[in-house]
């Protein structure tokens, strides 16, 4: 977890107003996520830290590609992921449970880490679908030999007239 030490946003000397930080996200930074699904990447990150006197403004602009595995062929592709995400960091002393885009901190911090709301906007950018896309031609990049054996197994449950969901089309016929 050293590592993500360098996202150490260190806010109390700053003054007030916008500041910037600029990062660089690459495959050492998902490895120390260790459930992650996404294990390569290369993604440009800039926080915008706008200090306000009683809370902080966050804008985190995230543009890159990662690797993930196609849910067609299981093949890994590069999936391009940009987004726009903005985070508030408020002051208090009292519990209050966070949401998704409100943070509450003692009045005694000094610095926030964002690494970790780095990786979840990255992940929350990921399409919930993930296939290949299709190449100058129109053609799926998917692994052709997959892809034909999807194809011959979609094709054979259908002929045999076996498929899983016939015993599931005979509970909504009564």
């Amino acid at each position: 977890m050293e590592h993500l030490n360098e996202y150490t946003i260190p806010f109390k000397g700053l003054k007030e107003g916008k500041h910037v930080y600029q990062y660089e996200i690459d495959n050492k930074f998902f490895a120390e996520f260790e459930e992650s699904e996404v294990k390569e990447g290369k993604v440009s990150v800039k926080v915008e830290l706008d200090k306000k006197p009683s809370f902080l403004l966050l804008t985190f602009n995230i543009k890159g590609t990662i690797s993930v595995v196609c849910d067609r062929c299981l093949e890994y592709f590069d999936q391009s992921v940009k987004t726009k995400s903005q985070l508030i960091v408020k002051f208090t002393d009292e519990e209050y449970e966070e949401g998704d885009d409100v943070i509450f901190l003692s009045p005694t911090a000094y610095q926030l880490n964002v690494a970790q709301y780095i990786y979840e906007f990255i992940i929350l950018a990921i399409p919930i679908q993930r296939i290949h896309p299709v190449d100058k031609e129109g053609k799926s990049m998917c692994d052709p030999e997959m892809v034909r054996k999807l194809q011959q197994y979609i094709s054979n449950g259908n002929e045999s007239g076996d498929s899983p969901w016939n015993e599931l089309k005979k509970l909504f016929d009564n």
